[in-house]
């Protein structure tokens, strides 16, 4: 996350605005690091007790749709992101993986 902020700032990514963070893990670094960007939109969607993966993965899917992005940038985001979702934003989606793969 904070090397996306960073070629963010320097210019290394025309034309951006981050929007939107969201995470589903509110100890995550990722969230602290754009809670110190200043990202204007931060969200927490913890899966509730009870709710189904289903469920969980059509509110994921809803909030972004809210938002509107022109793109998503998936950045430590580790949870398997779900075919409903895929179908939304599939072609507008990109994943960064945080370590060396194939590996991990």
């Amino acid at each position: 996350m904070q090397g996306i902020i960073d070629a963010q700032k320097k210019g290394r990514i025309n034309n951006t605005e981050f929007i939107l963070f969201v995470s589903d893990n509110p100890e995550s670094d990722a969230l602290k690091k754009a809670k110190s960007a200043k990202i204007p939109n931060i969200e927490i969607l913890e899966p509730r007790n009870g709710e189904s993966v289903e469920d969980y993965d059509r509110v994921l899917s809803n909030f972004v749709r809210e938002h509107q992005p022109d793109l998503v940038l998936l950045a430590g985001w580790e949870r398997e992101m779900p075919a409903v979702y895929w179908d939304q934003f599939g072609s507008t989606t990109y994943a960064v993986h945080q370590a060396l793969l194939p590996n991990h």
